[in-house]
């Protein structure tokens, strides 16, 4: 009879280091990763690339998530976000792992967009490209349902910038034209908020951000831009063929806003 009761003990104490061992090598857990995100506007679509580097710290008996991103509100990038697992959490991260451990450690499933992960747990380590139709990883949602706090706080931030960049944006653009005969993707454009001797064609921002441009005839009356908020960038962009007066084949233009101060406004063409 002792002697069982020992095995039971013994047992039961096995168990419990076998979970608290399965707990703290969260630890170990450092997750990279590059996916794609598809915006649209209209029947137009295009990817935004997204970066999330994600690692957990142990102290004591608490668990925290530590993460950085490619996220921006407005202009700036969000940093390092924080927060500290509750059991729920733990236990997602934990079946995260486990859909981990069925994949081979290197993966490379052909597709058109890829999700991109490099893996590292418990002395393992997973190099996956997996087609964003076939990603059933579930890694972006369970990142924001962790960090739920912090998306919500990038929402409300972004809004706040929104309707002040819609403010900031409200006045007349000058920028020289020959630096826009030729302008091809991922061209930076550089606008002042005052003529000089080079700039002396401008864009102008009204009320909702109604446009008209000195160097376009055609522009019609009640011609507006728009901003376009995904997770991770601010876009500004036209209904307009030919926007900055280049080689563009597109029907409508795309601008990453890279900067924006009263007296300069940067735009990076995105398609």
């Amino acid at each position: 009879m002792k002697t069982a009761l020992l095995f039971f003990i013994a047992f039961v104490f096995l168990q419990s280091e076998k979970s608290f061992a399965s707990v703290d090598s969260l630890s170990t857990l450092d997750i990279s990763f590059t996916g794609t995100e598809i915006i649209w506007d209209a029947d137009r679509e295009a990817g935004i690339d997204i970066n999330i580097l994600f690692h957990i710290v142990v102290s004591g008996n608490k668990y925290t998530a530590v993460s950085t991103s490619s996220a921006f509100c407005g202009t700036t990038n969000v940093g390092e976000w924080k927060q500290e697992l509750n059991d729920s959490m733990i236990d997602e991260l934990k079946k995260l792992i486990k859909r981990f451990e069925a994949l081979p450690n290197k993966l490379k499933v052909w597709g058109y967009v890829e999700q991109e992960y490099s893996i590292k747990y418990a002395g393992n380590s997973w190099g996956l490209s997996i087609d964003v139709m076939h990603d059933t990883l579930g890694f972006q949602e369970l990142h924001e349902k962790i960090f739920a706090k912090q998306y919500n706080e990038l929402k409300i931030c972004r809004e706040k910038f929104r309707a002040e960049l819609t403010n900031s944006l409200q006045k007349k653009w000058y920028y020289n034209p020959k630096e826009q005969e030729y302008v091809v993707m991922n061209d930076v454009l550089t606008f002042k908020n005052a003529p000089d001797s080079l700039r002396t064609c401008y864009w102008e921002f009204g009320d909702s951000l109604l446009f008209n441009s000195s160097c376009r005839q055609d522009i019609k009356a009640g011609t507006r831009a728009y901003l376009l908020t995904d997770r991770y960038r601010l876009f500004l962009y036209f209904f307009l063929y030919n926007i900055v007066c280049g080689e563009i084949l597109n029907d409508n233009s795309s601008f990453e806003i890279m900067s924006v101060t009263d007296d300069e406004l940067k735009l990076k063409l995105f398609y």
